[in-house]
């Protein structure tokens, strides 16, 4: 209706003029739909509470020049009055990124973790940008008001307003704010050329060193910088090159901006990159809904228990944050902090839902790996109901929790040495509701299982009570990384002895290399057959090979599905098989070829060494 119209210009032109209305970033519904979507949005918390809700300009006067409002990727009808809803830009953004279609109700795939229940995508019909008056929370805070117009201005410049990443746009706004105080807040149009100059430095900055978006982890919605990037400290020989060239990269923007804001230096250069940090990881997890932001760290390839290198980078603990004493001792806003506590409701405990299975752990004390997902799921769906199964290398519940929970597996053995995650896997087999079928051997998995061997799984303790769980297996994970060579041989001898099992082997494996190292893994595991003396008849056949991620240049992270057992049974399962020509056979690979590049050295140790010549092929 016309009065639905007036009531938009009067918002879109007499708003902007007295400050009472904004742009924003909008998803289009219904009218009809637009109360029942406004109240599952905000118990997501993807409403934006800053601005009320407005009417939206019909489709055709958007098609004939409408530029107070935007539409993007529009699927509802031409007929119909629409109504703009504020969201959060978290949202817009992973829209805008897959570029997937609305409106038809499918599940979300692209949506981030806070929008899980995705209920309320049938009800839109589109997004973009449109005019929203202020909030009444808004429109008495006069301060809050100017801090939103200032970020705005550093998110949308120009005619380059839609190009900013939501990291870029986050910077811009942070180094805008330096200028808070000063007169020329109030000169729009002087705000406007800043925030041009100093958004025209973010984005020809290396994407290395500030980069255009980031990862966000676990349900809690963590911010995960990565390694160097966005990163300061004084430079010292000894310094990675790729560290030199980001502290060099950031630190040069930050004084452009100080530059270009014409700000006066009030103490070492030092102190205003510290504060410009500071700032922006409390402005980020604004930006993206997060609780949390952490820098990634380094594991240490040679390291036998993998612990996390992560560290907290906001917020810093305690009552002290703000205090140069608390930061020199627990971390600081470049490198973060490590806490001195770990478990449930510590500062780096975390969950991941991944297909509905809840796996918790403290990020600080122990890895995880987001790519590994598809393996996680493929290896759930092969694990077949009532097998019983080893997990060798279980860390905080990898490939057991799958096993349990999606293969609905019998039993699991599940093995790990590192202190923390045995402690973790407890906790997420309980409230995973598994833990009675599962057994965690703590420990050096070639250890423990040898020992479980030798007492068969029967021995009677003193008191007379019998370990009757099982002590052979049908399936069992060799998930470690770079190679699990050195548990290949325990892990044959606790295959199933008379129907065998499946064996998968993860390694990291030169691209090029792939083939012969599938060949010389079906005859090394051959070769163990023999020497166990397990019945002559039995066969071991590579029945597929799994490319799960890309580990460094030209080194994939594989997975090989191999087959152990008589041949009856082998044969069985090849004859199954659609695609018969991957299958490698340890009777028809007669030639013996030379160990990969990616196989033990004869000191039982994998040195890194291979990755840099596969870099530099």
């Amino acid at each position: 209706p016309g009065t639905e119209v007036a009531d938009r210009d009067t918002i879109n032109f007499r708003g902007a003029r007295d400050n009472s209305a904004m742009q924003a970033d909008v998803i289009y519904v219904l009218s009809r739909d637009a109360r029942t979507l406004k109240i599952r949005l905000e118990k997501e918390g993807l409403l934006d509470k800053r601005f009320r809700m407005a009417p939206a300009p019909c489709f055709d006067q958007n098609q004939n020049g409408d530029v107070s409002c935007s539409w993007t990727n529009f699927r509802g009808s031409r007929e119909g009055h629409y109504i703009a809803v504020p969201v959060m830009q978290q949202c817009i953004d992973d829209l805008q990124r897959e570029n997937r279609s609305l409106g038809d109700g499918r599940p979300s795939e692209y949506c981030h973790s806070g929008c899980a229940n995705t209920s309320w995508m049938a009800l839109v019909s589109g997004f973009g940008r449109c005019y929203c008056p202020y909030s009444t929370t808004m429109l008495g805070n006069n301060s809050l008001r100017k801090k939103l117009m200032a970020d705005e201005q550093g998110r949308h410049v120009s005619d380059r307003r839609d190009k900013l990443s939501i990291v870029h746009r986050t910077l811009v706004s942070t180094l805008l704010s330096l200028r808070e105080g000063n007169d020329a807040d109030t000169d729009i149009d002087k705000t406007k050329e800043i925030g041009n100059k100093i958004s025209k430095a973010v984005t020809s900055s290396d994407t290395q060193c500030i980069p255009p978006k980031l990862e966000v982890m676990g349900d809690d919605r963590t911010l995960v910088i990565p390694r160097y990037a966005l990163y300061m400290e004084n430079i010292n020989e000894e310094s990675p090159t790729i560290r030199k060239k980001c502290i060099v990269e950031f630190r040069k923007l930050i004084l452009q901006a100080v530059d270009v804001l014409e700000l006066e230096e009030q103490g070492p250069v030092m102190e205003t990159l510290q504060k410009v940090q500071g700032l922006l990881w409390m402005n980020l997890a604004e930006a993206y809904g997060s609780k949390r932001v952490v820098r990634r760290g380094d594991i240490h390839p040679e390291s036998g228990v993998r612990e996390s290198g992560h560290r907290i980078l906001w917020p810093l603990p305690g009552p002290c944050s703000g205090s140069n004493k608390c930061q020199e001792s627990l971390g600081d806003f470049n490198r973060g902090y490590l806490p001195r506590i770990s478990g449930p409701s510590s500062p780096g405990w975390i969950t991941v839902t991944e297909f509905g299975i809840k796996q918790s752990f403290d990020l600080t004390r122990v890895m995880f790996s987001r790519g590994n997902v598809t393996e996680k799921k493929r290896f759930g769906n092969l694990v077949q109901e009532d097998e019983v199964v080893l997990d060798m290398y279980s860390g905080i519940g990898y490939y057991t929790l799958p096993a349990l929970v999606m293969g609905n597996a019998r039993h699991v053995t599940s093995c790990e040495w590192n202190s923390h995650a045995v402690e973790y896997l407890k906790y997420n087999l309980k409230q995973n509701r598994v833990e009675d079928r599962a057994r965690i051997l703590a420990g050096d998995s070639r250890v423990s299982l040898r020992h479980l061997l030798d007492v068969q799984g029967n021995a009677c303790v003193s008191d007379g009570v019998c370990d009757l769980r099982p002590t052979s297996f049908d399936r069992i994970s060799l998930g470690l990384l770079p190679s699990s060579e050195g548990g290949w041989a325990v892990a044959m001898k606790c295959l199933n002895h008379t129907r065998g099992g499946w064996l998968h082997v993860h390694a990291n494996v030169p691209t090029a290399e792939r083939l012969s190292w599938t060949i010389w893994l079906v005859q090394s595991l051959a070769r163990v057959a023999k020497d166990q003396e397990h019945s002559n008849d039995w066969v071991v056949v590579s029945h597929h090979v799994e490319r799960v991620k890309s580990f460094a240049p030209k080194v994939d992270h594989v997975v090989a599905d191999i087959l152990a057992g008589p041949k009856e049974r082998v044969e069985e399962c090849i004859e199954m098989k659609t695609n018969k020509s991957e299958v490698l056979d340890s009777r028809k690979l007669l030639t013996q070829v030379d160990p990969p590049s990616c196989a033990l050295d004869h000191d039982g140790i994998l040195h890194q060494a291979w990755l840099r010549k596969c870099e530099g092929a």
